[in-house]
């Protein structure tokens, strides 16, 4: 399952954390993380 705002699945993965769910999205600046709804 990939989320719509991720431009390429490749550059994007879903983790599990405090039971949310949070998506990595990996950029040339570096890896920031983002709540997703």
């Amino acid at each position: 399952m990939i989320d719509s705002s991720c431009i390429d699945e490749n550059h994007c993965s879903l983790k599990k954390e405090d039971n949310q769910w949070y998506i990595y999205n990996h950029s040339k600046s570096g890896i920031f993380a983002m709540e997703a709804p």
